[in-house]
């Protein structure tokens, strides 16, 4: 779980599923798997710890992007 701001209004993101698999280009037989993808899941929360769902269902396009990419960050800095 990481802090961030959404809005303007501080929460927290609980990551409920991540993964990625990279590229393989010498899979033929999986279009996904030659191009590689990712599946990333999480819950907006308060600072509390208790879900936020009127912000999480009001999300745009564009905060589920910079939300996903700094779960990708977080994760990868382990």
């Amino acid at each position: 779980m990481f802090d961030i701001e959404v809005r303007g209004l501080p929460c927290q993101i609980e990551v409920t599923h991540f993964v990625v698999v990279p590229p393989d280009p010498g899979c033929t037989s999986s279009d996904m798997d030659y191009r590689g993808y990712s599946e990333i899941e999480f819950d907006v929360m308060k600072l509390s710890g208790k879900p936020y769902p009127w912000l999480q269902y009001r999300l745009t396009q564009d905060e589920i992007y910079k939300i996903e990419n700094r779960i990708i960050e977080e994760m990868e800095r382990g």
